[in-house]
């Protein structure tokens, strides 16, 4: 097994493995949303851990659920769904689960125009988040700099 190099992100103390950054760049650039917002994400959804899966079923670094991914397939007619056909197995592929992670941060963030909403939307759903109010300690965790 090949030992991954850790990088300290220089917006934070964020530490993630090398291997994992050109997705962050390419997910980044596309969907403009910021990478330090990406790589938070992923360290308060799965610490980096890219094959696990939650009590809900949501799975991977960016802890999608199936109802995500099927929206991400009705809006990115660009990629291949052929690649995509089997939700679990793309999920736990890093590189797609960055991919559809940062484009459902990017549609909450269009969504809700308001980056504090966006994030609880992340973790608790658009339609919980219209019924309560958003001081989330997920948000929080969020963005929180270590």
């Amino acid at each position: 097994m090949q030992k991954s190099l850790l990088i300290i992100f220089t917006f934070g103390m964020i530490l993630y493995s090398e291997s994992y950054y050109p997705y962050i760049k390419f997910a980044s650039k596309k969907y403009k949303v910021s990478e330090y917002l990406i790589c938070r994400v992923i360290e308060v959804e799965s610490n980096w851990k890219k094959n696990v899966v939650s009590r809900k079923g949501a799975v991977g670094l960016m802890q999608i659920t199936e109802g995500v991914y099927i929206e991400f397939q009705k809006y990115n007619k660009d990629y291949d769904i052929f690649e995509m056909i089997n939700y679990k197995v793309a999920m736990k592929n890093a590189e797609w689960n960055i991919i559809v992670g940062t484009w459902y941060l990017s549609y909450l963030i269009k969504y809700f125009t308001n980056i504090n909403h966006s994030i609880s939307a992340y973790f608790w759903g658009i339609s919980n988040i219209k019924k309560t109010n958003y001081n989330s300690k997920y948000r929080k965790k969020v963005l929180k700099s270590k």
